[in-house]
C-alpha cells in the first residue's frame, strides 16, 4: 500500500498578504496601492482598476495619503493630479467607490469647486481637489494583496489560510504524526467539504498518483485514543465536520483509532463531478480528451450570428481584439467574414462569453482540473475563423505549446476547451495532437522560417522533430476537445473553399495557480503580447507617446484579461 500524509503549517495572523513589487501597502496591510502613469478618464480607470481586482485607491487616513504619494514620487512621475476613488453625484456628497466609510478627508479648499465630481490627489501639497470626471489622469489603484508566499514545496488554500504539504512513505499515524510536529505543523484538520475536496486533489493531482492505484491512502489529523472514545483534530481543531465512507468509523477493531483519507472517498462521478474515473484517467495519461455533442446546435448558431455582426464591427468591445490573416493583410480588405481570421479576448461580449460559462464546459473542466468548488477563471478566449489557404500556407498553425503565452503556473491546473463550430476535418484543417508530450517541459519558440509567411503570434516549437506519432483530431459540430497547456499541438492547412469555425477558452484554478516571472523564459512571447496591449491603449484615449511609455508587466495583461466562471476570483 501506498500511503503518504499531508500536514499544515497555519498562517498567523501577522502574515497577512504580501504586495507585488512597484507597489505599496496600507498601513493595515489589507491592500496595496500601485500608480498606473498613463491618462485616462475617471470611469475608465476605475474600470481598469477593478479589472485587476480592485477599484481607484480609498484614502482613509494620512499614512495612505502619504504611502500612494511617496509611490508615485517614487516612480519619477511629473503628474501633479492623479484620480483616487473619491466621487459625488448629483451635488451629494463625495463617497469611496469601495464602500469604504468616508470619514477621513483631506480636501484643498482652493481647488473645490462644488460642479466637479470626481477626486483628484495632489502631489505637490499632498491635499485632494475636484476634477472634471472626463479629464485624463493617470490614477492609483487599491488593490488585494497577494497571499502569504509559502515554500516552494508546499500550496496555501486559501480559505484555511494555511500552507499544505504532502509527504510520502510514513506508514504509521504516529511517524508521520511526529515529523509533522518537526516541521512545526501538524497533520491536517478538515473542516468542510470544501477542504476535503481540495486536500483529496493535492493529494492525487498535484503529485502525480497514479489514478489506477485504488490501494491509496492519505493520514489526515483526526483520532481516537481507544474504541468508543471521542474523534478530534490533533491541532485543536473543533470535530464539527465528518464525511466517513461506507462501514466507518468501524468500532469493532480496537487497532482502528487512527483516520486515513481513503481513494475512493470522493466518487469522480458524484457530487457536481461529470466524468468517469477512466476518462479522467485518460486526460492524465494522454494530455487530452474529447467528448461529443458538448455544446448544443443552438449555442453554437448564437455564436455564428455574433460573429457575423462583430465582421460588420456592430457592439464590438474596445478590450476585443480582431485579427486578419496575413493573406488577407496583402489583399484589398472587405468587410466581412472572409477579412477576419480571428476572436480574442471577448471576456465582456455577452453572447460569446456564455461559451466560457456554459454548464457542461465549465463542470467537465472542474473535473479536470479541480473541484465543483473551485474558483475558475477564464484567462483567455478566441473564436477561430480559419480561411481558405491563398496558396502560402498562412492558415496553418506550427506545432507548439500553450503555455509559452501564460505566466502562470502550476501548468497542470491549466486547461483548454476547444470546441468545433462545424464539421472539421484533415480537409479543413483539423487540430493535430501529440499526445502525452504534456508530461515533458516548455519548449523553446519561435517563428518558423515558412515561404509566405506566419501569422503574428503563431509561434512554434524549435526544431520540432516532425517523426512524432501524431493524431488528427476530426470532430463534429458541438464535439469539444479538452487539453493540457504544455501538450505539442498545432493544425492543418485548410484546403477547401470555406471557413472553418472553433471557440475556445483556457481556463485557470484560480485557488492554486500564481503568476510567476517568465519574461525572461517566453522573452518573444512577452514581449510581442505587451507590445499588442500597448498599442490597444490608445483605444482607451491613451496618447500613443503615453502608451508606448507606460510601465507594462507581462502578468498585467492577463489580469485584465481574466474572468471569474466559477466561484470568485482572488489570486489571478
Amino acid at each position: 500500500m501506498l500511503r503518504f500524509f499531508l500536514l499544515t503549517a497555519t498562517v498567523a495572523a501577522i502574515a497577512l498578504g504580501f504586495c507585488p513589487r512597484n507597489s505599496a501597502q496600507s498601513g493595515s496591510r489589507d491592500k496595496c496601492f500601485a500608480f498606473y502613469n498613463f491618462p485616462m478618464k475617471f470611469d475608465d480607470a476605475d474600470t481598469f482598476c477593478y479589472n485587476l481586482g480592485g477599484r481607484l485607491a480609498s484614502l482613509t487616513n494620512a499614512f495612505e495619503a502619504s504611502a500612494v504619494a511617496g509611490l508615485i514620487k517614487s516612480q519619477g512621475s511629473s503628474a501633479n493630479l492623479y484620480w483616487i476613488g473619491a466621487r459625488s453625484t448629483n451635488g451629494k456628497p463625495f463617497f469611496w467607490l469601495d464602500g469604504t466609510p468616508f470619514s477621513y478627508t483631506n480636501w484643498d479648499s482652493d481647488n473645490c469647486e462644488p460642479k466637479l465630481e470626481c477626486a483628484t490627489g495632489q502631489l505637490a501639497n499632498g491635499k485632494w481637489a475636484t476634477s472634471s470626471c472626463g479629464a485624463l489622469l493617470p490614477f492609483a489603484c487599491a488593490l488585494d494583496p497577494a497571499p502569504p508566499i509559502c515554500d516552494s514545496t508546499w500550496a496555501w488554500f486559501q480559505p484555511k489560510n494555511a500552507c499544505y504539504k504532502v509527504i510520502r512513505d510514513f506508514t504509521s499515524f504516529t511517524d508521520a504524526d511526529q515529523h509533522c510536529r518537526s516541521l512545526g505543523a501538524n497533520l491536517t484538520s478538515i473542516r468542510d467539504r470544501t477542504e476535503n475536496d481540495w486536500v483529496y486533489e493535492l493529494g492525487t493531482a498535484n503529485y502525480k498518483l497514479d489514478a489506477t492505484d485504488h490501494d491509496v491512502q492519505t493520514w489526515i489529523g483526526l483520532k481516537r485514543n481507544y474504541k468508543g472514545g471521542s474523534w478530534y483534530w490533533t491541532d485543536g481543531t473543533p470535530f464539527s465536520y465528518s464525511t466517513w465512507t461506507k462501514d466507518e468509523p468501524a468500532d469493532d477493531h480496537d487497532d482502528q483509532n487512527c483516520v486515513e483519507l481513503a481513494e475512493g472517498q470522493i466518487d469522480w462521478n458524484r457530487d457536481g463531478h461529470v466524468l468517469s474515473a477512466e476518462q479522467k484517467r485518460f486526460y492524465e495519461r494522454e494530455g487530452y480528451l474529447i467528448i461529443k455533442n458538448v455544446v448544443p446546435q443552438y449555442e453554437l448558431e448564437r455564436y455564428k450570428r455574433r460573429f457575423q455582426e462583430i465582421c460588420e464591427m456592430k457592439d464590438v468591445s474596445r478590450s476585443m481584439l480582431v485579427m486578419r490573416d496575413m493573406a488577407i493583410n496583402r489583399s484589398e480588405y472587405v468587410p466581412g467574414e472572409k477579412a477576419i481570421m480571428k476572436v480574442q479576448d471577448f471576456g465582456e461580449d455577452p453572447v460569446l462569453f456564455d461559451y466560457c460559462k456554459y454548464p457542461a464546459i465549465v463542470d467537465t473542466v472542474k473535473d479536470l482540473i479541480g473541484t465543483p468548488q473551485s474558483n475558475l477563471l477564464a484567462m483567455h478566449t478566441m473564436l477561430i475563423n480559419k480561411p481558405p489557404d491563398s496558396g502560402s500556407l498562412t492558415s496553418r498553425h506550427p506545432m507548439h505549446q500553450d503555455l509559452q503565452y501564460f505566466p502562470f503556473r502550476p501548468a497542470d491546473y491549466i486547461c483548454c476547451a476547444w470546441t468545433a463550430m462545424e464539421k472539421i476535418t484533415r480537409a479543413n484543417g483539423c487540430l493535430v495532437v501529440v499526445p502525452r508530450t504534456h508530461k515533458g517541459q516548455l519548449l523553446p519558440h519561435e517563428y518558423p522560417k515558412w515561404e509566405g509567411g506566419v501569422n503574428p503570434m503563431y509561434h512554434g516549437i524549435q526544431n520540432y522533430d516532425a517523426s512524432m506519432p501524431r493524431l488528427h483530431v476530426e470532430m463534429d459540430a458541438g464535439d469539444t476537445v479538452f487539453f493540457h497547456p504544455l501538450l505539442i499541438h498545432g493544425s492543418g492547412t485548410n484546403r477547401t473553399n470555406g471557413f472553418r469555425k472553433a471557440i475556445s477558452c483556457h481556463y485557470a484554478n484560480d485557488d492554486l495557480c500564481r503568476y510567476v516571472d517568465v519574461e525572461k523564459v517566453q522573452e518573444l512571447t512577452a514581449n510581442e503580447i505587451i507590445d499588442v496591449a500597448r498599442k490597444r491603449m490608445v483605444k482607451f484615449g491613451i496618447s500613443e507617446e503615453d502608451a508606448k511609455n507606460a510601465k507594462i508587466d507581462f502578468s498585467d495583461v492577463w489580469r485584465l484579461r481574466a474572468h471569474a466562471v466559477n466561484g470568485t476570483r482572488n489570486n489571478l
